[in-house]
């Protein structure tokens, strides 16, 4: 090489090490001013006897869209990033706990400390037995679910639930980590319980095996007879099988209902569709299909065969961040998408003898239970509920407590045979409690339902007339 090319290279190459160096330098300072646009809120959630909880933090504009969610950890503590603006934050821990809304106002740089947020818990249902859980939810080792089994977790607890049912696609994987959570110290001493399960996806529909820690697989399930003598041998290694969103159009559903006495459970309410008021006129099938599955329920129930609805979830996303922007023109689905698609939404509450898994699997395969996305309900028969039978001969005192924390009550009704026979109206909007006469020896099965003012919505499992 040449004294001058030596130069024209040297030249050359501090030339662009220079254009290296400032366009790194333009890079830093670009990721630098990002950040600094953003403030970070913090704060601590705290229970009304001063222990820190998690819960479930959602953060709106303020016309009420949904802006972020997330969950404070097992120590209380929670942190976001917001830009400048208004917002409304909403913290939650289920549905027996009061929701308390704060205004922030965002400016630029300036951290905000919200200190801490006490959470009160406004009815207690388990002082009358029931505790609550979401039977029918996914991490990411299902190839479709976006969460490690510790964020599944933390959204359980975060949304008030003492139990949940980690239930992959044809797989186990997460169950060890998953049933390790019973030991997580929780500091208002309500340990989580959890449970091992798994959801069978079939070509013949999706079911799901619950209190498992293995399964056989499912690949060959192709026609009717496959799909028995597959229940048949699954049903060996679980106590209880569920027919996961049967009437959901195409191979998600389930069509062999003469397979149905394999099963304890059918989910009649699954998260991804409308609670089962009543038909929508004018939504799409996608989003009603719970209703199908209620009826269908109904039609079960009048064929004499005692298998008990839940409602679960199906959760796939913690953040319930997969709102239904294609039905934004329909006020119903919109309301009902902008609330979020979250962990517990629904939950089914058990009602049993002692909190252990044990229990509550004998109590979710014998009904005796509620599903809600929000009221809470109970109603006894001569000291005989949800599951139980009793023997009708004259007038029976009905006795009854509704509450809600996130709705506005209007009507408990009386379903006999899948029948409405009373209607009671609601003289509160979060609580009542009160006795009915009532006469329906000629029926064979009882069931309540709760009805609100919007979306909100409770439904029993029945009560059985001898």
């Amino acid at each position: 090489m040449t004294k001058r090319s030596a130069v024209s290279f040297v030249f050359l190459f501090s030339f662009l090490l220079a254009i290296l160096l400032t366009g790194q330098h333009k890079i830093e300072t670009l990721a630098v001013d990002q950040v600094s646009s953003l403030t970070q809120v913090s704060g601590v959630v705290k229970d009304d006897n001063g222990f820190p909880i998690v819960s479930r933090l959602r953060v709106l504009t303020m016309e009420g869209e949904s802006v972020n969610s997330f969950y404070s950890d097992l120590h209380g503590h929670f942190e976001a990033e917001l830009e400048k603006g208004n917002y409304i934050v909403e913290i939650t821990k289920g549905y027996e706990y009061e929701r308390v809304t704060l205004k922030v106002e965002v400016k630029d740089n300036l951290m905000i400390d919200l200190k801490t947020v006490t959470l009160a818990k406004k009815y207690d249902w388990e002082m009358r037995g029931y505790i609550s859980g979401d039977l029918h939810q996914h991490s990411f080792y299902s190839k479709d679910g976006k969460n490690s089994v510790n964020d599944v977790f933390l959204a359980n607890v975060g949304s008030g639930l003492r139990f949940g049912v980690l239930s992959d696609h044809n797989s186990t994987k997460g169950l060890k980590e998953w049933l390790e959570t019973s030991s997580y110290d929780l500091s208002n001493g309500n340990n989580f319980i959890p449970i091992g399960g798994v959801e069978l996806s079939s070509k013949k529909g999706h079911f799901q095996a619950i209190d498992v820690l293995e399964y056989a697989k499912v690949d060959h399930v192709t026609d009717e007879e496959t799909l028995k003598a597959y229940l048949e041998s699954i049903s060996l290694l679980t106590p209880c099988l569920q027919v996961n969103h049967p009437l959901i159009k195409g191979k998600l559903g389930f069509t062999t209902w003469d397979a149905i006495s394999f099963f304890q459970t059918i989910e009649i309410w699954n998260g991804h569709a409308l609670p089962p008021i009543h038909d929508y006129d004018g939504v799409p099938q996608r989003y009603t299909y719970n209703v199908a599955s209620k009826k269908k329920w109904f039609e079960l129930l009048n064929q004499g065969l005692k298998v008990a609805a839940t409602g679960s979830s199906d959760n796939h996303n913690i953040q319930g961040s997969y709102h239904l922007k294609e039905e934004s023109e329909n006020p119903i689905t919109s309301q009902w998408a902008n609330n979020g698609l979250y962990t517990g939404q629904p939950s089914t509450f058990v009602k049993v003898n002692q909190m252990d898994k044990d229990s509550i699997v004998t109590s979710l395969n014998k009904g005796a239970s509620f599903i809600t996305n929000g009221p809470l309900l109970d109603v006894t028969i001569g000291g005989s509920s949800f599951g139980d039978t009793i023997s009708f001969n004259n007038e029976s005192d009905m006795n009854y407590v509704v509450a809600s924390n996130t709705s506005n009550l209007k009507e408990l009704r009386v379903i006999a045979d899948g029948v409405v026979v009373q209607c009671i109206q609601l003289e509160s909007p979060d609580y009542v409690e009160g006795t009915l006469k009532l006469n329906v020896a000629s029926y064979h099965w009882l069931v309540f339902e709760v009805i609100t003012n919007d979306l909100g919505y409770a439904i029993s499992n029945p009560i059985y007339i001898k």
